[in-house]
């Protein structure tokens, strides 16, 4: 055996040792990552959700089902039904820069009872470039910029009460399609932290897509 191949092999047999070692040394944290997850969704059960730990849930909406597709594999996804709106929970996690770990939490909400021929509507946060507002300017809209193909329906959509609420909420955004208010926030601690906002969400649904308040 030549000396380049000895040498070429023993690089070979220590990559594959140092991949090996690094493997091990990891199982410990992914080990408790998913003990963590299991307790998150025990937790969620708890609250009355059905929680299944991957996309495999009937009667999926378009909505959710895109919603599971965005990233990796979700680790939960849940279901429950409060004061006639279906929600659906959607729980992503994955490693940002720095190896930091990234979580979404992505709830959709159909209210049964809805209005009909609804828009298409997308409230977001608006770019960086754009939020230094003349002074005075409403704080929603300092804060979140409206998307819409008809821009008249949405704003009429958009309603003071909807806009306080989602302020209040401190919410990333959210959008309406097909009669489903998807919304967005930062990851969440544990279901408790969802639990807190729910009522709320379910709320903000209703004022987003609900029937007109004389028709209820």
């Amino acid at each position: 055996m030549s000396t380049l191949t000895i040498v070429f092999v023993s690089v070979v047999v220590a990559f594959l040792a140092g991949v090996f070692l690094l493997v091990r040394a990891g199982r410990p944290e992914r080990q408790a990552a998913e003990r963590r997850r299991a307790s998150l969704r025990e937790g969620a059960a708890a609250y009355g959700w059905r929680v299944v730990t991957d996309e495999r849930m009937p009667e999926q909406p378009a909505a959710v089902r895109r919603g599971i597709r965005a990233g990796g594999p979700p680790w939960m996804v849940g279901r429950q039904r409060l004061q006639g709106v279906d929600v659906w929970v959607v729980c992503h996690e994955g490693m940002g820069l720095g190896a930091e770990v990234v979580r979404s939490v992505v709830v959709h909400l159909r209210p049964l009872r809805r209005a009909k021929d609804l828009p298409k509507v997308r409230v977001g946060a608006s770019a960086p470039v754009l939020r230094w507002p003349a002074r005075g300017r409403d704080p929603f809209e300092r804060r979140y910029r409206i998307a819409a193909r008809d821009r008249a329906r949405a704003r009429a959509l958009v309603t003071e009460e909807v806009r306080a609420r989602t302020l209040e909420l401190d919410l990333d955004g959210w959008e309406l399609r097909d009669g489903i208010v998807t919304v967005r926030f930062p990851g969440m601690r544990g279901p408790r932290e969802l639990q807190r906002r729910l009522e709320d969400l379910v709320r903000l649904s209703e004022q987003i897509a609900g029937p007109p308040p004389g028709s209820r």
